[in-house]
């Protein structure tokens, strides 16, 4: 969105076991929090009248951010998340594997395929071309490859993209990964009939950053006239298509809007920055987050709500934008994902 527009706990559970392994892993973890902003993440993990996870959701998420701020909201949703049956038992091995020296596991023999973000080819300093994800697979022995779906295709087009390719090359086990709009085309592929024959070979899928449920920031963008009356000439001048905006609107009637509908057996990763107002990275950041500040917790783009609420498992990345900068954090958490997926998903081990 930057480059287009420029099971819970009870209270006595979370003091206990899995509290104390959640501590463990943010001391790991503490290497890339500051110290305010461990002091915030604290804060929520003992606030005992914030919602619990089961009860997070979007009314709750938008009712604590009226009442303590989209930062310290934030927070208790970071903490939640982290702490969930759901979600905290992978986020802990995957912290685990980040901080392991040698990465035994192979993904030898199957194909990493990116689905990649919109102007990717115009922008590829954005990450969203998936750089560091096939950087990532490359070193376990997976050949990777690039989608070649649209820079600012429509939704349609680059679904039937994504769909032609995995019936044309997917002669053996294909990790899928997505960033930003690419997961967008995704969701749009998965949402075909037929999509469940397209997928048999998909065995796993990495979505960074993935605009599953479209982004708010449009609709304010579509309610701008004389915003809207620029970026419309921007993209004729340049050649464009203004599909790519269009249909990322949210909410009711939009594109996306509705379920994520998954094959069997296929549970998403889905790699989600968590920031505070601090941690956004330039002026255009930070005025998208305050722009749908309202909402709840948003990384520019997307509401984390939502995103937690997504099948599969949410890896939240604290103190990241919506392109995960830095993307040094980024190399060591995506060696870490395809080791966990090498390791475990890939030879059907227990996951948690």
């Amino acid at each position: 969105m930057t480059a287009i527009l420029a099971v819970s706990f009870s209270k006595d559970e979370r003091r206990s076991g899995w509290c104390g392994q959640q501590g463990k892993l943010m001391a790991r973890h503490s290497e890339f929090i500051a110290d305010d902003d461990g002091a915030l993440l604290a804060q929520a993990a003992q606030d005992s009248h914030a919602p619990e996870w089961e009860h997070l959701d979007q009314t709750a998420v938008a009712r604590l951010t009226a009442e303590r701020g989209i930062d310290y909201t934030t927070a208790v949703l970071y903490d939640r998340l982290i702490r969930s049956r759901t979600h905290g038992p992978v986020i802990a091995q995957i912290e685990q594997l980040r901080h392991e020296p040698a990465q035994t596991a192979s993904l030898a023999g199957m194909t990493c395929a990116v689905a990649p973000g919109a102007f990717y080819r115009e922008f590829p300093h954005t990450g969203a071309d998936g750089r560091i994800l096939r950087d990532a697979a490359e070193q376990f022995g997976c050949r990777t490859t690039v989608i070649p779906t649209a820079s600012t295709g429509a939704l349609e087009s680059n679904a039937t993209a994504i769909l032609d390719w995995l019936r044309a090359n997917a002669t053996g086990p294909v990790i899928l990964a997505s960033v930003s709009k690419g997961g967008s085309d995704v969701k749009a592929a998965l949402a075909r009939p037929g999509a469940a024959e397209a997928f048999q070979h998909v065995v796993a899928w990495v979505s960074v950053c993935g605009i599953l449920d479209g982004s708010p920031m449009v609709n304010w963008l579509l309610h701008r006239r004389v915003r809207l009356a620029f970026y419309r000439f921007l993209f004729r001048w340049r050649g464009y298509n203004f599909d790519v905006i269009r249909d990322l609107r949210y909410g009711p009637g939009a594109p996306l809007n509705g379920a994520l509908r998954l094959p069997r057996r296929l549970e998403p990763i889905h790699v989600i920055g968590f920031p505070l107002s601090q941690h956004m990275t330039n002026r255009l950041t930070r005025t998208l987050r305050q722009r749908i500040a309202a909402l709840g917790p948003n990384d520019g783009s997307i509401l984390l709500a939502d995103a937690c609420r997504w099948p599969g498992v949410v890896l939240p990345v604290w103190g990241a934008d919506h392109y995960l900068r830095p993307s040094w954090e980024l190399r060591t958490l995506a060696r870490a994902i395809f080791a966990y997926l090498g390791r475990q998903v890939l030879h059907q081990e227990p996951c948690a």
